[in-house]
């Protein structure tokens, strides 16, 4: 049995193909292998039929479709810096700020967001004014969008709890005072040359208006904090005079950074003496020593605020202390707006604090001055006779009498004498 099998692999081994059988196989594989290969190169190499440049000239779609994107995003981005009057102003207003309204979904949201696009309407105002386009349209127009959405603000404000409101109102309302100091000033500029200042002061009135109106619903609000329980108001006091230690503390530390602006010359050259003998340069020297202590005089104040709120929360009197220490940080967002102008406009503003300040004697129970509580004295607030009329605020809203001092004055004059009075000083000290 074995043998049989081994004569059979041995006979197999004895079989091999002949080289005609080899020569055959060896060109079948080539052809298959030939032929597999190009098939395959034929599928990497294949581009889809719709992103042929040919094919896209007969069906423009997509490229159109990208192009108008383009251009969108584009327009959209160059409307940003856009002031009224100006081609793509409408796309600014209707566009961009509509679509970022989209994205405001709490009811802080939209009330942060119709604050900033308010305020964006005074600082378009303020670049019109400083580069002399603000006209009968553009002011108009400014003065409506202004009012509808301060209006807004004012219901977002209304629907707020306790702390809330205050901080919200009392935010805007230092914003409003602010803006509508830089407006005087921005509107007065040319009032001399041109007689347009009661127009001008349209925008001013409404500013003013808006906050007197704000610092109404501030009092409200701060008489509900007044009105609440220990625990709750020790626990609100404690909050807001951390907030008001860092709003201080943030400013101060701009004012550092924001480089002093030179105040613009008087006219003549300086080496021209004045008829007192003292020189314009030096006289512009004396108007920067007095416009640079602003800042830091407002500032200044609000650490006074502040100690007198601590004075309070060590008494108990938390909810005292909540409006106090609220003020504070009011009255250091009036001193980052004004420290805002001085960068971009080279001025410098003072905030005077009876534009709505002077309606809190009348609506705070118990007549008790500023409606913080402060006691008198401690700021340029209660510097205001409770005796103010109407009649005078109404004339600091009509632009007759200035809601703010500047380093420029309507009487050139009596200005020209008060400077060469602090020369003539200086020089002594000297």
């Amino acid at each position: 049995m074995n043998d049989k099998f081994e004569q059979y692999i041995e006979s197999a081994k004895r079989v091999v193909l002949t080289p005609e059988e080899k020569a055959h196989i060896h060109a079948a594989l080539l052809s298959a292998m030939r032929a597999t290969r190009l098939e395959q190169a034929d599928v990497r190499v294949a581009v889809p039929r719709w992103f042929r440049w040919y094919d896209l000239t007969l069906h423009p779609l997509p490229i159109i479709l990208g192009l108008v994107v383009a251009i969108s995003m584009s327009t959209s981005y160059a409307a940003e810096g856009t002031l009224p009057g100006d081609v793509l102003y409408p796309v600014k207003t209707t566009v961009n700020e509509e679509v970022r309204g989209w994205f405001a979904f709490s009811s802080k949201g939209q009330l942060a967001y119709e604050q900033n696009i308010a305020e964006r309407r005074l600082e378009e105002a303020e670049q019109l004014a400083f580069h002399g386009r603000l006209n009968d349209e553009t002011r108009a127009e400014i003065v409506e969008r202004f009012n509808e959405r301060a209006s807004r603000v004012e219901e977002h404000i209304e629907k707020l709890e306790d702390e809330s409101a205050v901080e919200a109102s009392s935010d805007f309302e230092a914003r409003l005072k602010a803006h509508g100091a830089i407006l005087v000033h921005l509107t007065s500029k040319d009032a001399e040359t041109v007689d347009r200042m009661p127009e001008k002061s349209q925008i001013v009135a409404s500013v003013q208006a808006r906050a007197s109106s704000t610092a109404r619903q501030r009092i409200k609000a701060e008489a509900k904090v007044k009105s609440k329980a220990e625990e709750p108001a020790r626990l609100a006091a404690a909050k807001k005079l951390k907030d008001a230690r860092e709003k201080i503390e943030g400013v101060r530390a701009l004012a550092l950074a924001v480089p002093e602006q030179k105040i613009e010359e008087l006219s003549a050259p300086s080496a021209v003496p004045s008829e007192g003998g003292a020189s314009l340069k030096m006289m512009a020297v004396v108007m920067e020593d007095q416009a640079g202590l602003r800042t830091e005089t407002r500032l200044d104040m609000a650490e006074k605020i502040l100690e007198e709120g601590n004075k309070k929360l060590e008494t108990g009197a938390y909810g005292e202390a909540f409006v106090l220490f609220q003020k504070a940080q009011r009255v250091a967002e009036e001193a980052r707006l004004v420290l805002q102008a001085r960068k971009d406009f080279n001025i410098e503003v003072h905030v005077d604090e009876h534009i709505s300040d002077d309606h809190d004697d009348d609506e705070t129970p118990g007549g008790e001055g500023d409606a913080g509580g402060s006691p008198k004295g401690n700021d340029a607030d209660d510097a205001v006779d409770d005796d103010t009329d109407e009649d005078s605020h109404h004339d600091d809203a009509d632009g007759s009498e200035s809601s703010a001092t500047t380093t420029s004055s309507n009487a050139p004059s009596e200005m020209h004498a008060e400077l060469e009075g602090l020369v003539k000083l200086k020089l002594d000290q000297e």
